[in-house]
């Protein structure tokens, strides 16, 4: 049986934002004669409910921490989000956001206080690193706070949290940590700014807080753990293997949400077969086809109209969003078609779907969620859904590193690099000479993402602390940055191309022609020149040289690889102190090393797909766009010819489909 758990999570601001557009004659996306603004949809509300030195007691009016500030949500209500102040960083406020009352049942099952780690459940393994970690079990959500009152105690720590029973939870396993001691995180703008000048940590749409990190020191809140409480899912068929027609890609996993929810997130995925004893998820392609599979196998099939539901249970029932313009509207009966439309424009911030009507409107701005006809079904993506979206495509489509058997080095954190060699004068080698650390999920590949209209595009950046002589006589040098990037298609669903480069140059390569390795189905392999580092896409080489490159050999003869995906720091934020400096300042990785400075140089949507050297012979191996003929490095369509420089477009035209 598919759940659906529609999060209508709107807040009070919604309600008189709504009602204002209405009353000043702005048309609501589906309101037609005879269908009234807002029935049924009013009642739907979040509340925020401020526990420091004070209670607020929606819920139980049980003095559960005596001595203590708290929040209590009512029974049909959940906890969405937590807020701290920004002077001391302890809590304040709590959001209660209504939900279905037959699944939150605020019937309590635990009291969990902080102090140290005290877990009903491990969903995600370590989730907050060095903090303190209070967590309900599965199938229970965290229904109110705690946190120690200064007229008690003289203090303001957090205290604890409550674990209420839910009912009726597919899955409540695909998780997300949200930090917000420092910065407001959330997955959901929809209640507006429930706490001025708070720091807020809020879940998205359709999940709830499943447990709160404290800082060991301070006492303080420093994250919540927001999982989805249910949604539509497919049955999963015990002992059963979805063969379909095609492989989509294959990945480890915790549990069947991680596996079936990005088949019901991808158009081209038909069904998958999830194995929880080898924790690993197959995806695959065209006809539903079930057949045997070994006993821990369980297959699953998703079809259209189970995609449609799981869409439509990321959208508030009733309700429209009006957001600040127009985008554009069209026909569909697909809610997830409205959706994924939205998501894929990244001037997009929410839309309305109405299936009565067939329609779906699109619009920029703000995101304000408002009153709607009972038909409606508006939905909202914030910037924190887009950036998790985003991040989830690095970690997907991180490429796969293969090393020459006779190779001397390997990337390593460029952190440790510049600690000993940059921030203070450099007294010898720093490099990693140890073929075991591929393993060890210890070397960070460095990672940025951009999207061009609705292509995304990622740069994959791997450090070297040495770079030896290619020759024997030349190509030596301390610090060395490689990288290569990696254009999507516009569904996001595969990859349209691959750059690469090599001593400063590129070329492009396009998986439509075969002419790209990818391996555990979406990942690209990069073969490593031996000396200099340089990116192939294919094995060879014949000798120790820097020119021509393409003579460098790049044999894996003994299998060395390293899973770029296993370890990816983004360089749009601060995790390591190196990139602050690089974005600041133009200094040498080393006495000797390169002036590259990755935080300066990210993906372009304006570039060329090959530059030019002799030597180098980065046309030659450059695909031409897809469908046209190759003639080394000269291009054909027809009778017309094109250089190998072609302009890497923003669409899949030219990169997975015939010109």
């Amino acid at each position: 049986m598919v759940m659906m758990n529609k999060f209508t999570t709107q807040g009070i601001f919604a309600l008189v934002l709504g009602s204002s557009l209405a009353a000043c004659g702005a048309a609501e996306p589906g309101a037609e004669d005879g269908e009234e603004v807002g029935q049924g949809a009013l009642a739907l509300q979040s509340f925020a409910a401020p526990f420091r030195d004070t209670s607020t007691m929606r819920g139980s009016t049980t003095d559960w921490a005596n001595c203590h500030g708290k929040a209590s949500c009512a029974v049909g209500e959940v906890v969405s989000g937590i807020s701290v102040s920004p002077s001391d960083h302890q809590g304040r406020s709590a959001l209660c956001k209504e939900g279905d009352a037959a699944k939150f049942t605020g019937n309590v099952k635990a009291t969990l206080l902080a102090g140290a780690d005290r877990r009903r459940a491990s969903r995600l393994g370590d989730w907050a690193p060095w903090f303190h970690k209070l967590e309900c079990g599965l199938g229970e959500y965290v229904s109110g706070v705690s946190e120690d009152a200064s007229y008690c105690d003289g203090g303001n720590k957090f205290h604890g949290i409550q674990c209420a029973q839910g009912v009726g939870f597919n899955e409540d396993t695909a998780c997300t940590a949200r930090v917000f001691d420092a910065a407001d995180t959330r997955g959901s703008t929809a209640s507006g700014d429930w706490d001025v000048g708070g720091y807020k940590g809020e879940c998205a749409i359709d999940e709830h807080v499943a447990g709160v990190s404290v800082s060991p020191t301070t006492g303080a809140p420093h994250s919540i753990l927001c999982c989805r409480s249910s949604g539509p899912a497919p049955t999963m068929l015990p002992n059963q293997s979805f063969w379909g027609t095609g492989a989509l890609r294959e990945f480890p996993v915790k549990n069947a949400a991680e596996c079936y929810t990005p088949c019901l997130e991808d158009a081209s995925c038909s069904g998958g077969t999830y194995n929880a004893a080898k924790a690993n998820c197959w995806l695959r392609t065209g006809s539903a086809t079930v057949g045997s599979g070994i006993s821990s196998d369980a297959a699953f099939t998703v079809s259209s109209g189970l995609r449609d539901a799981y869409y439509q249970s990321l959208m508030h029932t009733g309700r429209g969003f009006w957001g600040t313009g127009a985008l554009r509207e069209f026909t569909t009966t697909s809610a997830a078609a409205c959706y994924q439309a939205c998501f894929n424009d990244s001037s997009c911030t929410g839309g309305t779907f109405n299936l009565g009507k067939q329609n779906c409107w699109l619009r920029t701005g703000n995101t304000s969620m408002g009153s709607g006809i009972p038909s409606d079904s508006g939905f909202e993506i914030s910037a924190a859904t887009r950036e998790e979206a985003l991040q989830s495509l690095v970690e997907r489509f991180a490429p796969r590193l293969r090393f020459d058997g006779d190779a001397g080095n390997y990337p390593m954190s460029a952190q440790v690099f510049y600690d000993a060699a940059v921030a203070k004068p450099q007294t010898g080698r720093v490099d990693n000479t140890n073929i075991a650390s591929l393993s060890t999920g210890d070397i960070p590949t460095y990672t940025q993402a951009t999207t061009c209209s609705g292509q995304v595009r990622i740069q994959y950046w791997f450090f070297y602390g040495h770079q030896p002589t290619c020759d024997g006589a030349s190509g030596d040098h301390n610090g060395d940055w490689e990288k290569i990037m990696v254009t999507l298609s516009e569904d996001r669903s595969q990859i349209a191309a691959v750059t690469y480069w090599m001593h400063g140059y590129y070329y492009t390569r396009l998986p439509a022609r075969g002419h790209v390795a990818i391996e555990d189905g979406t990942h690209p392999v990069v073969y490593v020149g031996k000396k200099s580092h340089a990116s192939f896409y294919n094995q060879g080489g014949s000798a120790h040289v820097c020119w021509p490159v393409w003579g460098e050999w790049r044999n894996n003869s003994n299998g060395a690889h390293l899973d770029t995906w296993t370890n990816l720091v983004s360089l749009a934020a601060n995790d390591e102190p190196w990139v602050i400096h690089d974005r600041q300042g133009n200094f040498m990785w080393g006495d000797d090393g390169v002036s590259t400075h990755p935080t300066q140089a990210g993906p372009s949507c304006n570039m060329p797909a090959a530059t030019w050297k002799t030597g180098v012979e980065t046309w030659e191996h450059t695909d031409c766009e897809y469908g046209d003929t190759e003639a080394l490095e000269t291009c054909w369509a027809g009778a017309d010819s094109y250089t190998k420089a072609w302009t890497l477009g923003v669409t899949d035209r030219g990169l997975i489909k015939p010109n």
